[in-house]
């Protein structure tokens, strides 16, 4: 199809911010007038993870804000990708820039419009594309350790600077009315909400120069909380790690300051790790990538897996955690850890019942951090942690929450427990079983040790008949 040099679209995805962005910047290059384009996918209420929508639709209003200051807008359709993107690129002759996520959707999305439009898909979702983060004979890394080396001793690319000045915009007026996304939610995101919270926290109460020592309690505000601006790219990774790589190159920072910020920032290289597992191991959304766990017999009790998603389990760190997830679409990345361990290795139920439920709750839901998450507990996937690695939920909250603080937040019915059985409320001496009463089960509805006992032979006999399958295979060939 003839282009028109007149216009190009822009196709925001997950790169909802004006500033660094290196594929606003490419489309600009071209000469052509820029048409920022959002397509929302109608989709069935059913399983719709409104925290994520609400926060994204916040930050499509924040995009547009920023543009209404150059005279112009984001144009927002709602239904089919497909034909909407195909119909404006055809009735402009305008070629599509976007820029490259490694996810299935988008992955069927682009082979559904290639024939259709020129697409020009650009790097900007990680630092280094997937491809550049490889082995000597382009083989993916399965360990992290080994990926972070080959990602630290790559040249980083220079960080984009988008001169919003030279780019011409479509005005704003050749919007209709019925073009325009509806402005319903209070929440505030975007760029500029993403900036401050970032500053924020480099420079308040030195979050980030105690990082190290303080990363993992749940009790403190101690995490940055950028993860769903981030995910939906209101801030770049790479002007994220630009800034702090030189605070970390400070003469004047203490060993354990600077031991902080590095700490922090192998949080974004495990990030690309997950991104970059994605790009090369797409079946790992559905599919274990460790075969000889493949075979593990499920639990398939419904009503446990409702115990654990409400927050009825008896455990106070599990369930303080799954309530502040369903209320709040947000939990600490140890608390990810603790719920995710005791669903798959206490109580047996499939690491995919898991990772779909955060998948509907989760403000910063994100495939290949969750699904690499997920099979990370679970130790099903890419240097994941010994299946037999099984976390104790009495010693995680004692470790982690050791007066109760984080637990009473959201279980106030424990606000007069004892710090020294927060975590054990079955033994104080009149016991407090905070759990509903029409939710019949024993309090806790599971003994942890009998359980991890449970798991671990569930483990082993998968390994155990993989193990002589393979031998059977091997024999008769």
């Amino acid at each position: 199809m003839e282009q028109n040099p007149n216009y190009v679209i822009w196709l925001v995805r997950r790169d909802l911010r004006l500033e660094n962005n290196r594929t606003l910047m490419s489309a600009a290059e071209t000469g052509g007038t820029v048409i920022p384009l959002f397509v929302i996918q109608e989709t069935a209420d059913n399983g719709i993870n409104k925290k994520f929508n609400n926060f994204l639709l916040s930050g499509l209003n924040g995009l547009d804000a920023e543009l209404e200051k150059l005279n112009s807008g984001l144009l927002v359709k709602i239904g089919d990708p497909v034909t909407i993107i195909s119909a404006f690129s055809k009735l402009l002759r305008a070629p599509v820039f976007v820029e490259e996520d490694y996810s299935p959707p988008f992955l069927e999305l682009m082979k559904q419009l290639n024939p259709l439009v020129e697409l020009k898909v650009i790097r900007g979702l990680t630092i280094f594309h997937p491809s550049e983060v490889t082995r000597d004979s382009n083989h993916a890394f399965k360990v992290y350790s080994q990926f972070r080396k080959k990602w630290e001793s790559l040249p980083r690319p220079k960080v984009p600077i988008t001169d919003l000045k030279a780019i011409r915009f479509v005005h704003r007026k050749a919007f209709d009315s019925d073009t325009r996304h509806p402005k319903t939610t209070t929440l505030v995101t975007g760029a500029k909400k993403a900036k401050e919270l970032f500053h924020k926290f480099l420079s308040s109460e030195g979050k980030l120069l105690n990082y190290g020592s303080k990363r993992s309690r749940v009790d403190y505000q101690t995490t940055s909380h950028l993860s769903p601006f981030i995910n939906l790219g209101m801030i770049s990774v790479e002007s994220i790690f630009q800034e702090v790589s030189t605070m970390e190159s400070d003469k004047e920072l203490k060993d354990s300051e600077r031991k902080s910020i590095n700490i922090w920032l192998n949080e974004l290289i495990w990030r690309e790790f997950f991104q970059a597992s994605l790009f090369h191991f797409p079946e790992s959304v559905t599919t274990t990538l460790r075969p000889d766990l493949e075979l593990i017999e499920w639990n398939s009790s419904e009503k446990a897996l409702y115990s654990w998603q409400e927050g009825f389990t008896g455990y106070p760190i599990v369930d303080a955690a799954m309530r502040q997830l369903k209320q709040e679409g947000w939990i600490h990345n140890r608390l990810r850890m603790i719920v995710a361990s005791f669903l798959v290795k206490d109580l047996l139920i499939d690491w995919r019942e898991g990772a779909n439920w955060f998948g509907k709750h989760l403000v910063d839901i994100e495939t290949a951090a969750n699904v690499g998450g997920w099979q990370w507990t679970a130790g099903t996937g890419l240097d994941a942690a010994p299946y037999f690695r099984v976390f104790n939920p009495i010693l995680q909250g004692k470790k982690f929450d050791p007066k109760g603080e984080y637990v009473r937040t959201w279980i106030p019915e424990l606000n007069r427990s004892p710090d020294k059985v927060i975590h054990e409320p079955w033994k104080t001496p009149i016991q407090i079983n905070y759990l509903p009463k029409t939710h019949k089960t024993t309090f806790p509805i599971i003994d942890h040790y009998e359980a991890r006992r449970n798991a671990l032979d569930s483990f082993e006999k998968s390994r155990s008949i993989y193990k002589k399958a393979e031998v059977f295979l091997k024999n008769i060939r």
